[in-house]
This record gives structure tokens, C-alpha cells and sequence, in this order.
């Protein structure tokens, strides 16, 4: 309602309200107010629809350090909602840098594809048509070919894995540190405002260079395919990743573990401001952030602790 309004020209302000609860006590609240002009009439279904199909406001368990709730979440819902193409789904890799798969002077490696059951086949093929939709994979001829496999995830379902353990052998290897985890929490357990961004299968974010895609092919029994984005398994693609996060990070209150960006702010308003950097920035990139694994103003032990799990 407070974007609705918004877009029609409604102006503002915060007021501390006095409200009596059913048994009697009596209690102050921080509240959002406007004022609406007498008769003009509401259009109830579109305001309706507009509600029911934001994706981006506060969820259940969100919110959790907010002092001021009631005005509080109206502003970050309103940052959210002025944000919603942060966390929608597709579009291209970011323009900052490529993967690079250095082999050397090694000959193409080749592996006959795993055998699998009609039902596992019938996944892959799912699975690549996806790919091939989303513009991620694309078939080819190449003299490399590594091997398919499908890997069981908690929600009884498959992630499509590629065994480059041959490839990774003769890749030479890129040594960008990773953060180490006990040094992230560290310096983020005393923050009193923090929000986590999970990016949208990040590494698929990052474009390999053309000139290596063809080490990145897979043979199954649909045929051979390469990549164009970067995919999961390769030995260097941590630290590429990383790598990308280290300058994104640049000039911003965050910290940054692969496809994870931590938030921190010592109040609300720095936090709002926060966002909104860590928001403008990741559309500079071209970077995209998973909606359903991304956790706003939570409370700091939940936050680290599903952090530290997680990763």
C-alpha cells in the first residue's frame, strides 16, 4: 500500500501513535501517515493485485532487529520494491571479468560418458534443455569431453555435475585466497543491523572466456555441449568468483564469501543506506540475487549462524 500510494503523489511522515490494548494497557507505536483525498474512490482490484504480486517485501522471519517495526519495514519494503530488478531471474553475465582455464601445453582430455538409467536420463534432459534455455550451456564439437553426473540434493531432487577431475589435473592452478570463515564472523558478531544477499546460482554470473569453452565440454547421451557461463566443479572457479566479489566489494560495509554478501550497519538508517549501495552496485554489475535465500535485517546470531552453516 505505501508504494501504491506513493506512486500517486501521497506524501509522508512518521507519528508516534497511542493505542489501547484488549486488557486495558495502554502502549505507543511508530506508524507511517498520509492523508487521502475525501472521495475520490480507491481502484481495490488493481491495488489488490499489485500487493499480491510483489516478491520482494519482508518475509516471515525477516526483520527480526527492527526497533520502529511498523515504520521500519515500510521503508525497507520500499527499497526492496524500488530494487525488484536486483532479484529477478535471467539476463547477462557481468562485464567485469571471464573465467580463464590455463592447461598449458596439455593435450584435450576426453571421457566416454557414465552410464545412466532411463529415469536419470530423462533428468539430464530436463536439465540441459534448461540450460540451453537460460543460454548457459550450447552444443558443440570439441575435442575435450568430461562426463556427466546427477548428484542427489535434501529436496529429493538433482543437480546436474560435470567430473572435471581430469581437466583440473592438468589446469594450472590460480592461487586468489579465499577469506577464511572464523575472520568473517569475527568481524561481523557485534553488528546490530545485517542483512545477507544470496546471489542466483552466482558462478552461472560469470562468462568463460571463448577461447577456453571448448575445455568445458560434457558428453551425455544428447550429445556434447560446452559452456558460455561459468560452471560449477572447475578448479579455478572459486577463486574467479572470489576474485569478482573482492572488487565488488570495494568502498562498500560489506563482507563477501563467494556467492554470499553480508550487510552490516550500526543503525537502521545507515542500513537502508547501505542497501541501497550494495542494490545500485549489483545492477552495475549485472549481478543477480536469489530472492528466496536472501535474508534482510535479521537478528546477528541467526544471520552468522545460518552463514556459518551454509558455508
Amino acid at each position: 500500500m505505501f508504494q501504491i500510494f506513493k506512486d500517486k503523489g501521497l506524501l509522508f511522515q512518521e507519528t508516534t501513535l497511542a493505542m489501547s490494548l484488549a486488557d486495558g494497557q495502554q502502549t505507543t507505536g511508530e506508524a507511517l501517515t498520509t492523508q487521502y483525498p475525501f472521495g475520490e474512490e480507491l481502484d481495490t482490484p488493481s491495488i489488490i493485485e499489485k500487493m499480491s504480486s510483489s516478491t520482494c517485501q519482508l518475509r516471515e522471519g525477516e526483520g527480526e532487529s527492527l526497533t520502529s517495526v511498523c515504520a521500519q519495514k515500510e521503508k525497507l519494503n520500499l527499497l526492496l520494491e524500488s530494487f525488484q530488478n536486483v532479484f529477478e531471474q535471467g539476463g547477462e553475465a557481468t562485464n567485469i571479468l571471464e573465467h580463464h582455464i590455463n592447461t598449458g601445453n596439455s593435450t584435450p582430455i576426453s571421457v566416454p560418458p557414465y552410464r545412466m538409467s532411463p529415469v536419470k536420463k530423462e533428468i539430464l534432459r530436463k536439465e540441459i534443455e534448461d540450460l540451453l534455455k537460460k543460454d548457459i550451456i550450447v552444443e558443440c564439437e570439441s575435442p575435450y569431453g568430461a562426463s556427466v553426473v546427477l548428484i542427489p540434493k535434501p529436496n529429493n531432487q538433482f543437480r546436474l555435475c560435470i567430473d572435471y577431475r581430469k581437466l583440473n589435473e592438468v589446469t594450472v592452478p590460480d592461487t586468489y585466497p579465499l577469506p577464511r570463515m572464523d575472520d568473517l564472523l569475527q568481524e561481523a558478531k557485534h553488528t546490530a543491523y545485517i542483512s545477507t544477499i544470496d546471489l542466483k546460482s552466482g558462478y552461472h554470473q560469470v562468462n568463460v572466456n571463448p577461447a577456453d569453452r571448448d575445455k568445458t565440454a560434457f558428453v551425455c547421451p544428447f550429445g556434447t555441449y560446452r559452456f558460455k557461463r561459468m560452471p560449477f566443479g572447475l578448479k579455478n572457479a572459486p577463486a574467479t568468483f572470489q576474485r569478482l566479489m573482492d572488487i565488488f566489494r570495494k568502498g562498500l560495509p560489506v563482507l563477501a564469501y563467494l556467492d554470499d554478501i553480508i550487510i552490516m550497519s550500526p543503525t537502521f538508517e545507515q542500513h537502508l543506506a547501505d542497501l541501497e549501495a550494495v542494490f545500485k552496485c549489483l545492477m552495475d554489475f549485472k549481478l543477480r540475487a536469489n530472492r528466496e535465500k536472501c535474508q534482510f535485517s535479521c537478528s546477528c546470531v541467526k544471520q552468522l549462524r545460518s552463514f556459518s552453516k551454509k558455508n
